[in-house]
C-alpha cells in the first residue's frame, strides 16, 4: 500500500468520525425580540461571554465572532476589548463601546453544563465509580443589548444534548452550533441583515 493511498485512507476515517460526532449533537434555540425592537439591525457588535473559564470564554467568543464576520457584521470579541488581566466595571466598558461606535452587546451566559458527571454503581458488592459521558447538556442565555437605551433587544435560549464525549471534541462541536444558532435565530429576527 502507498503511503498516498495509506494518507487518504487516515483522512477519510477522521473526516468519517467528525461528521459522526457532528450528527451526536443537538441543539435547539428559542428565541424572542422585545416589541420595540422588532427588525432593528445592528451592524456593529461586541460578543461577550460570561464565562469564568478563559479556555472555553476564549472559544466561544471567536465562535461567534467567526460567524457573524461572515454574514458581514463588524464584530469584536469581548476578550480583545476587555482582557481578563484586571477587572472591568460598566461604565468602563460603556464608554469603551460607545467610543469605538458599537450599537449593541452580544451576552452569552452558560447557565448549566455538564460533562463529567460521576455516578457510584454497587456491582456484587463492591462500589465502583466510573464517569457517564453517555449523555450530558448544556444550557445557554444569550442576550443582544441595544447600548443605545441599554435594554435587552433580544434574548435567545438554548440547550443541546451531547450523545457522546470525546476528549474536547464536543465542547467544540457544541458551541460550534451554539453560535450558528445564534446567528441564525438574530439573521432571522432581522437584528442582522447578512451580506
Amino acid at each position: 500500500m502507498n503511503i498516498f493511498r495509506l494518507n487518504l485512507i487516515t483522512l477519510s476515517l477522521v473526516f468519517a468520525t467528525l461528521l459522526t460526532l457532528e450528527s451526536c449533537v443537538t441543539l435547539k434555540t428559542s428565541s424572542f425580540s422585545d416589541p420595540k425592537f422588532i427588525n432593528k439591525s445592528y451592524s456593529k457588535i461586541c460578543v461577550i461571554s460570561n464565562d469564568k473559564n478563559l479556555n472555553r470564554r476564549t472559544l466561544i467568543e471567536n465562535e461567534l465572532v467567526e460567524d457573524l464576520a461572515a454574514e458581514g457584521v463588524n464584530v469584536t470579541a469581548g476578550v480583545k476589548l476587555f482582557p481578563p488581566t484586571r477587572e472591568w466595571n460598566e461604565s468602563e466598558k460603556y464608554d469603551t463601546l460607545i467610543s469605538k461606535g458599537y450599537e449593541g452587546i452580544l451576552v452569552l451566559t452558560i447557565l448549566y453544563i455538564n460533562t463529567d458527571e460521576v455516578y457510584n454503581k454497587e456491582i456484587d458488592g463492591n462500589k465502583n465509580s466510573r464517569k457517564n459521558n453517555e449523555l450530558n447538556r448544556g444550557e445557554f442565555e444569550s442576550k443582544l443589548i441595544d447600548l443605545n437605551t441599554g435594554e435587552t433587544a433580544w434574548k435567545g435560549y438554548s440547550e443541546s444534548d451531547l450523545v457522546v464525549n470525546v476528549a474536547g471534541s464536543i465542547k467544540e462541536i457544541t458551541f460550534s452550533k451554539l453560535s450558528k444558532s445564534i446567528v441564525n435565530e438574530l439573521e432571522d429576527k432581522g437584528h442582522i441583515t447578512p451580506k
